[in-house]
């Protein structure tokens, strides 16, 4: 289920998030060596202020660290080619790639430009993922390439799976196949889920993993 903006907001309420403590933090995290916590490079529309606080509450319930390029005292006051290879540079080492993908960004050309170096640097392993998210009482267009890359989805606990497995110990659900019948075995129970799609001889498969397993690895 694409995330509509009111969902996203309702989404851990409980967690409070300071965008100037994340300022702190990214200032620190731009200079560790070493990090005990998974790192999130959060691509973003940086005008979409409200989102991105709405994101971060739901990523900071998983335990993790976030990278916002904005936050980044040492990134070039201006944007030039310095720009461009410091966010190359955060993206390669960042444990996960995340974007925030609104209309707008999906729009963007710098987020596209991030996406890509995320293509490159995550891709393969599956530590890239887009969340897509819909304005309120609107349709999603997005862009045909989010096809190609894991999302993260709000699972409402009515989706059905006929395939239910384990993978070192994280639960993989498999939601019934077009075109091949197997019966229902349950439901996949409520909150975020990464989808990972992969096509096998024609047929598509989608493979849904835990929100917070997906970002532990």
């Amino acid at each position: 289920m694409i995330i509509s903006q009111s969902q996203l907001r309702q989404s851990y309420s409980d967690t409070f998030v300071s965008l100037s403590d994340e300022r702190t933090k990214t200032k620190q995290f731009s200079r560790a060596s070493a990090k005990d916590k998974i790192t999130i490079f959060l691509s973003h529309k940086h005008d979409e202020v409200k989102v991105l606080e709405q994101t971060i509450r739901l990523l900071k319930n998983c335990n993790v660290d976030i990278y916002v390029d904005w936050m980044d005292e040492e990134m070039p006051k201006h944007t030039c080619v310095k720009t461009a290879e410091r966010l190359k540079e955060k993206i390669k080492n960042c444990n996960r790639f995340i974007l925030i993908g609104t209309e707008d960004a999906i729009n963007s050309k710098w987020c596209n430009w991030e996406l890509g170096q995320g293509d490159i640097h995550k891709f393969e392993n599956d530590h890239l993922s887009i969340l897509p998210i819909k304005r309120d009482y609107e349709d999603y267009s997005g862009n045909e390439y989010i096809e190609l890359y894991p999302t993260i989805q709000y699972e409402d606990g009515t989706r059905g799976y006929v395939i239910k497995d384990f993978d070192n110990g994280k639960v993989i659900y498999v939601p019934p196949v077009k075109g091949i019948y197997r019966p229902i075995l349950g439901y996949i129970p409520k909150g975020y889920y990464v989808q990972i799609q992969h096509d096998e001889d024609g047929i598509t498969i989608q493979i849904l993993v835990k929100l917070e397993d997906w970002l532990k690895g």
